[in-house]
């Protein structure tokens, strides 16, 4: 069986257009029409002016126009059922390949 060209990059990427499946970091593939959620771990922020320093039991806002640039660990998808044990899917790797 010959593949298509479009047939080899989805199976190179993990990332199935058609039949709307991506393969995820531990290697196993979800149906991404089950994903309910997005996001990310964050590893550090930086701040554009130092945070006051805060008494412990005091209240204080930090506003996000002080930060200067996030650094994210990790993405990953949620999905409302286990799909191979996890909710939660992390596709870090995934988004690095397709990056190039």
């Amino acid at each position: 069986m010959d593949y298509a060209d479009r047939e080899i990059t989805e199976m190179a990427f993990g990332i199935y257009r058609e039949s709307m499946f991506l393969r995820v970091d531990l290697g196993y593939v979800i149906d991404i029409t089950k994903v309910t959620g997005a996001g990310c771990v964050l590893s550090d922020v930086s701040h554009l002016r130092r945070p006051k320093m805060v008494q412990p039991g005091e209240r204080t806002q930090q506003h996000i126009r002080d930060k200067r640039a996030y650094f994210v660990e990790s993405y990953y998808l949620e999905t409302s059922t286990p799909i191979c044990g996890f909710v939660k899917h992390e596709i870090s790797s995934s988004l690095n390949t397709a990056e190039g």
